[in-house]
């Protein structure tokens, strides 16, 4: 198929050539003809990708389009022609002609849903929009007029009458999902229609294609719910054959996967006008267009019932998933020389919610208050403040939005910020609830152990260090009772370990593990720091490299092997270092496990982060200089287990802990952002909002021999 692409080309190309001059000298018959003959040409093209295994669902075809190559090469021969041919035939006004020709790219979207090839008919569909703003622009209106309403009719045919018709047809629920797809897609260029009629001030056009797109498939869904409590209620008879019970459960499933499609297309409906009203908003709010136009679309967009209904479909267009779909995320502002400008959806969306609440709630008074309620939503939480900010923006701007939503829309302000505030409110006390309630889910606890270790293993620089160059000691003994337990015994946050919560990191441990590997490099490198001899510091530039010399040659002088250089927070000594004639770079291709650098000499390099002090090196033998001995850790708790070489326990606090913890600790009984006091009873729940989190170790680096190093401070310039 992509063999003799030339031959094809100039063979597609000259067909065009034909089909153009026809157009132009209005050859209905020449023109008919050569439609056909590309109809037949698309029909093998459709089956041709069938047989190459080019199965295109709705996935698959974005992938294809999105690819470096926007798909098959004989679609861009075929998008040329369709434009060649659209373009000529827009400058003449035989009806006929133009009839036929606007049909085409129609016709290529229906031999596509023969093989369900949502690419082809992606592809022919697209053209719809830019046949409309041609038609829009005729100078005969009548003309134009009269292709608008063939173009709208041809869609409605497309839909109900063939779409609508192959969906209700099948037997399978997976072939309805599939023709779901491609009747979704056809919402989509909807979208695109009212987008343009919108751009191009045609509120005709608008009010024509608003109202198709209310009516699409309006036959094929209706009766698919009273079909499934049908099925339902056959199912329940006792005295009914398996076979009978097989072939109804089939029914059962056929009828619930239409229903399942007829939610999809209703939702995509109402966020395909929720996106665009939410345009008409931003583009009201900035002035960008006159406010009669702005009113105008806006109301024949309309509403969205009551607040539940809003809410789930204001929360359900905040999805990438949603925006991605009908390309918000790429719509442009208008008179910019063809420059794309992004427009951020989220905030549009935010401020239509406050309108149309306003707009449900302007005929409520405080006494029907009750009956309203915002539906729970995760999210909500977290929007619920951007919310109130919009809404004060609103009130303060009373005069802008009285011609859009009217006086006694704006008066229910208050109501609207009463009712967003008592569902927030509301929500996190539910979520609290759920996650006090809540255990720690295993999957997330394993998780989390995997992430301590691999943090820990990533950066316990000093303990690697000391394993490759000094002496370690796994000591298979319960740890010294003066050896005190380290790292962490705290109350963590309990919501990121439950699966109930809206909170979730996958990467959550990581830091505690580093945590843990730095505290072992600052305690080795402080008792190292203590025990080791200091030399003077070299204030005349150029001349700090002879300290290190110098302490390598005493080290070399009194028997030792000197076979670690350390660097902690020294970046303007290592780059002296790598200048001078003795440094030696490690390549990254042989480079060292541990935080080598380099070699002075023989001497490996190690650099090393630390608190505290800048400019501190130690030159070792770290065979002779001390002993690094890991203790198997004591276990204080029931339930404490082994991870490495650690002690590790997590476990959720329930109210008996809860109150032994605030009788230990009365730090629980203030409010640690606001310094206010809380309840007994406040301290308790809070505290059942926490685990209690125990990783520890028993570890000493004990300095047998502090001649076997020299510390070198060369001042925190360095």
């Amino acid at each position: 198929m992509r063999a003799n692409f030339s031959n094809i080309h100039s063979e597609l190309a000259f067909l065009t050539d034909n089909l153009v001059s026809a157009i132009k000298n209005e050859k209905a018959g020449s023109v008919k003809e050569l439609l056909s003959v590309y109809r037949d040409l698309v029909e093998t093209f459709v089956k041709k990708l069938k047989q190459l295994g080019a199965d295109y669902d709705m996935v698959t075809a974005q992938k294809e389009l999105s690819s470096f190559e926007q798909g098959w090469p004989e679609m861009r021969w075929l998008n040329d022609a369709i434009r060649e041919m659209l373009d000529e035939v827009f400058r003449i006004k035989n009806y006929k002609i133009l009839r036929d020709v606007i049909y085409f790219p129609l016709s290529v979207a229906h031999i596509a849903l023969v093989e369900k090839d949502y690419y082809t008919y992606h592809e022919g569909l697209k053209w719809i929009p830019y046949m409309i703003t041609c038609a829009s622009k005729m100078t005969d209106e009548k003309v134009g007029k009269s292709i608008i309403d063939t173009i709208s009719l041809h869609l409605r045919e497309l839909a109900d009458f063939y779409l609508g018709h192959l969906i209700k047809k099948e037997e399978a629920p997976e072939d309805i999902a599939r023709l779901k797809e491609l009747a979704g897609g056809l919402i989509r260029i909807f979208s695109q229609i009212l987008k343009s009629a919108y751009d191009e001030n045609d509120l005709d056009s608008f009010i024509k294609f608003n109202g198709r797109l209310s009516k699409l498939f309006q036959y094929t869904f209706d009766d698919a719910a009273e079909y499934i409590l049908k099925r339902d209620e056959e199912l329940l008879e006792q005295e009914i054959s398996p076979e009978a019970r097989q072939e109804r459960e089939e029914k059962l499933s056929i009828d619930k996967a239409l229903y399942k499609a007829g939610q999809y297309l209703n939702e995509r409906r109402l966020e395909l006008r929720y996106g665009l009203q939410s345009w008409v908003v931003k583009e009201y709010l900035s002035d960008e267009i006159p406010q009669d136009k702005a009113v105008s679309f806006y109301k024949e967009l309309g509403g969205y019932g009551d607040i539940k209904k809003l809410t789930n479909i204001y929360f359900a267009c905040s999805q990438r998933e949603v925006e991605s779909f009908f390309g918000w995320d790429w719509w442009g502002f208008r008179d910019t020389d063809g420059e794309v400008v992004v427009w951020g959806s989220d905030m549009g969306h935010s401020m239509l919610f406050c309108l149309k609440a306003l707009e449900i709630l302007q005929n409520v008074s405080s006494e029907q208050y009750d009956n309203y309620r915002i539906p729970e939503n995760k999210a909500f939480i977290y929007k619920s403040e951007e919310l109130l900010k919009i809404l004060k923006e609103i009130d303060a701007a009373r005069p802008k939005w009285e011609p859009l939503i009217g006086l006694q829309a704006l008066d229910a302000s208050p109501i609207l910020s009463k009712l967003i505030q008592d569902s927030a409110e509301r929500q996190k006390e539910n979520e609290l609830n759920t996650i006090i309630k809540a255990d720690i889910d295993p999957e997330y606890s394993e998780q989390f152990k995997k992430n301590i270790i691999r943090g820990w293993k990533k950066n316990a620089s000093m303990r690697n260090i000391i394993r490759e160059f000094g002496v370690y000691k796994d000591i298979p003994e319960i740890a010294p009772e003066n050896l005190p337990l380290m790292g962490y015994n705290i109350a963590d946050r309990k919501d990121i370990y439950v699966k109930d919560s809206s909170i979730y990191n996958k990467d959550w441990g990581d830091h505690f593990g580093a945590g843990l590997a730095d505290s072992e490099s600052q305690l080795v490198a402080e008792g190292i720091f203590k025990s080791t001899t200091t030399l003077g510091r070299r204030s005349v530039i150029g001349k700090q490299l002879e300290l290190i010399d110098e302490a390598i040659e005493a080290l070399q002088a009194s028997n030792y092997h000197p076979n670690i250089i350390l660097l902690f927070n020294s970046w303007n000594i290592r780059m002296l270092m790598t200048n001078s004639e003795k440094y030696k770079r490690l390549d990254l291709a042989n480079s060292h496990s541990l935080a080598v650098s380099g070699y002075y000499g023989d001497i490996p390099v190690c650099e090393l982060n630390k608190r505290g002090e800048r400019g501190i090196l130690v030159v070792a033998d770290l065979k002779r200089l001390g002993v690094w001995k890991q203790y198997e850790p004591r276990q204080l708790i029931s339930g404490e287990e082994r991870l490495e070489v650690f002690t590790f326990l997590l476990r959720k606090y329930d109210e008996a802990m809860a109150e032994d913890l605030l009788a230990k600790n009365q730090d629980w009984l203030k409010n640690p952002k606001t310094g206010l006091p809380r309840t007994h009873e406040e301290g308790v729940r809070e505290i059942l909002q926490r685990v209690h989190l125990r990783i520890l170790e028993q570890y000493e680096y004990v300095v047998e021999d502090s001649n076997a190093g020299f510390k070198i401070n060369m001042g925190k310039d360095w």
